[in-house]
């Protein structure tokens, strides 16, 4: 489920994610079961180990170009 967020392109996506309010650049994984909110995911990012992120409006979390979280 993605609501009100960027997706680019060669983003992959796992089952029963939900993301919403956030920018997911090209080349990111989102593993199964993720919850992302005003979440910036910059390219080549992993996230595979943490199932919910979730930042502000005011101040959004930032997963760094290629980290895996």
């Amino acid at each position: 489920k993605v609501e009100n967020s960027v997706i680019c392109r060669d983003v992959k996506i796992g089952k029963n994610c939900v993301i919403r309010n956030s920018i997911v650049l090209s080349g990111t994984t989102i593993s199964d079961e993720s919850i992302l909110e005003n979440v910036i995911v910059d390219k080549n990012a992993k996230i595979l180990y943490v199932k919910e992120l979730r930042g502000t409006k005011e101040d959004p979390l930032y997963i760094g170009l290629g980290d895996v979280v």
